[in-house]
């Protein structure tokens, strides 16, 4: 009987993840990043070995589709700060939605994070970097970062299941004229009606309705000309 011989052919090139990058800039403005703040994580730095601190230990709890706070604090001129998160957990920053623009400022800038409905429970790597903004607008845009003038760090985000009543989202204000305006938003649910606060700005809110079980939009009248209004709005998904 004769032999069966399969044959396989490899084209390259071809590379295997085995880990993270590490970004290495070559020097820091003064201390770079100073401080992170996300949930639960509250990290105040000084320059890192490498410009670089892998801060992965320090884990805070995120749930999918709320979206999270990110504070970022910079020490010398103006930083372009980005974020990146491995929502999934292929040891890269490629994939689309994965990158997050924090801004370009000199004391602290914030960006909210919208955590995916269909990110994977577990942890993910959060990196965040920022670079001289004399260098270019998109610096530093590549989280492998091998340039100049930059400072960058990792943490860990733990990813939980979402709230049994998600908030809306997405708040807008149309129609408005000097005595009214539609209130409406995005639900965040199965939802059909919904609690509101408002008043005049700046308005912090109490926690207790203004008015309840509305549907959206809501027409908010009886205002004043001239005036700005704040509104906030609570999911009524039944129950307490």
């Amino acid at each position: 009987m004769g032999e069966l011989t399969e044959q396989v052919h490899w084209a390259g090139p071809y590379s295997f993840f085995t880990g993270y990058c590490t970004p290495n800039p070559s020097s820091v403005d003064n201390d770079g990043i100073t401080n992170v703040t996300i949930g639960t994580i509250n990290n105040t730095t000084t320059t890192e070995l490498g410009n670089y601190g892998d801060y992965t230990a320090l884990v805070t709890d995120v749930q999918q589709s709320i979206s999270v706070d990110l504070s970022v604090t910079v020490t010398y001129n103006n930083y372009n700060v980005f974020a990146w998160i491995d929502w999934n957990n292929d040891l890269d920053f490629d994939d689309a939605g994965e990158t997050y623009y924090v801004g370009e400022f000199a004391t602290t800038g914030v960006v909210s994070i919208p955590v995916p409905a269909a990110a994977s429970l577990g942890n993910h790597r959060l990196r965040i970097g920022g670079a001289d903004s004399g260098l270019g607008s998109t610096i530093p845009s590549d989280p492998c970062y091998t340039g100049s003038w930059g400072a960058f760090e990792d943490y860990t985000l733990n990813v939980t299941p979402p709230p049994a009543c998600v908030p809306p989202s997405s708040l807008t204000a149309s129609n408005i004229t000097s005595s009214s305006a539609d209130l409406g938003w995005t639900a965040g649910g199965t939802e059909t009606m919904w609690d509101l606060e408002y008043g005049v700005a700046p308005y912090v809110p109490t926690g207790t309705p203004t008015v309840s079980g509305v549907t959206n939009p809501y027409n908010y009248s009886g205002l004043t000309a001239n005036t700005t209004y704040e509104f906030y709005v609570r999911a009524d998904c039944g129950g307490s």
